[in-house]
């Protein structure tokens, strides 16, 4: 077969979990067989890696989520709004399709419908990554109606990609959305390097002395992800271990959320235990100085950082929803607590903290699991089947 022209579209310019998945992909793309154009909104961190690795790349700033995560009563609105950018982006796609020759377009989020148009009308297959879970607890929707969006997805998709079994049962609830094209591709990420470059610093910038618990959450600072649940649970912790420091890495996108979340923490005078360190670019650096990393989401499609830590060997807690009970199997590879519920949380890291050997246990199993179930050669050997199973049956050879 000769070389397969790839455009992926991103949503998004920046570093977070999906980003960095679609990095790590294109970091280990079969580069004889595959030729990848990544279409961005903007200029970004993401931009800047891509030009590392000499992949081209195209900014088109009209490229807009067709799926919002505003209040409700926005949301009727948001499809008038958003009409504009989606048509000037398409035209702007379907001349890239023409100048690179592109054979597929992979979309590597379900907020952006761009892609799947182009594909349409160009006559080629379109790739849909599904790393959301759109059902009744979703952020992110479609005139408050779930089963809309999962449907267009279906319909304009040769094949979707979804990360975990939890993203698939959303498309198999909902009668109108075709399943028969529906593939569950698990993220994945490097394995662990021998001389991973460790981040002291961290302990150092926080001051946290060599032998205090070290807690660790990474994800964006927002509701959905209960980081006030954490700061609840921080507090609990801190009655029975004063010495326990907890950190929450991630982007603050909201200052007004940031700022209830301090005043949260002063309530509970958290104020040398509890910290909001703001985007790390080196997440796994920092990992490495965790005790525990924990995930109190209250939504989850998958649980990338959770997987990150087990290949550390670091025993992680997680709430279980979503995709979070497929990573973590409880007792084995880690522990599962209830969503909503600090108290919950807050005692199972202190029985963990009080168990070394069940530490040693959980993080031994995890990095199994995280090499073997979360491989980064599973994974690109899986997309990269999808994207020659998809266009040969488009008739390329």
């Amino acid at each position: 077969m000769s070389i397969i022209n790839i455009l992926y579209v991103s949503h998004s310019a920046n570093l977070y979990g999906a980003e960095q998945s679609l990095l790590e992909l294109l970091k280990g793309l079969e580069r004889r067989q595959f030729n990848p154009i990544v279409v961005l909104p903007r200029d970004g961190p993401l931009k800047h890696s891509l030009s590392d690795l000499n992949i081209t790349t195209e900014v088109v700033p009209t490229l807009t989520a067709w799926l919002t995560d505003r209040p409700k009563w926005q949301r009727p609105l948001h499809p008038l709004a958003v009409l504009p950018f989606v048509l000037i982006t398409l035209y702007r796609l379907l001349k890239f399709v023409r100048r690179y020759s592109v054979h597929v377009i992979h979309s590597n989020s379900l907020v952006i419908i761009d892609g799947a148009l182009a594909a349409k009308l160009a006559g080629i297959p379109h790739i849909w990554h599904a790393r959301e879970m759109l059902n009744g607890h979703s952020p992110y929707n479609f005139l408050a109606q779930p089963c809309i969006p999962l449907t267009v997805v279906s319909r304009l998709s040769t094949k979707v990609i979804c990360t975990s079994k939890a993203v698939a049962r959303c498309f198999d609830r909902c009668s109108s959305a075709t399943t028969a094209n529906h593939e569950i591709v698990y993220n994945a990420t490097e394995p662990l390097r021998e001389k991973i470059v460790r981040s002291p610093k961290i302990r150092t910038e926080y001051a946290v002395k060599s032998n205090s618990p070290l807690i660790m959450q990474l994800s964006y600072v927002k509701p959905i992800k209960g980081c006030i649940d954490l700061i609840k649970a921080a507090a609990i912790v801190c009655q029975t271990r004063p010495d326990a420091v907890f950190l929450l890495v991630g982007s603050e996108p909201d200052p007004k959320y940031r700022q209830h979340l301090l005043n949260l923490r002063a309530d509970f005078r958290l104020e040398k235990n509890f910290y909001l360190t703001g985007f790390q670019k080196e997440a796994r650096a920092v990992i490495t100085e965790a005790d525990i990393v924990v995930s109190a989401s209250h939504y989850e499609s998958f649980g990338r950082t959770l997987i990150e830590a087990m290949h550390l060997q670091k025993p992680v807690i997680g709430t279980a929803v979503g995709g979070i009970p497929e990573i973590i199997d409880h007792g084995v590879t880690g522990l599962l607590v209830p969503p909503h519920c600090p108290d919950a949380l807050a005692q199972t890291i202190l029985n963990l903290l009080q168990n070394p050997q069940l530490q040693k246990k959980l993080g031994q199993a995890g990095q199994e699991k995280a090499k073997t179930v979360f491989s980064l050669n599973n994974h690109l050997q899986s997309i990269q089947s999808i994207y020659t199973q998809v266009v040969e049956q488009n008739g390329y050879r």
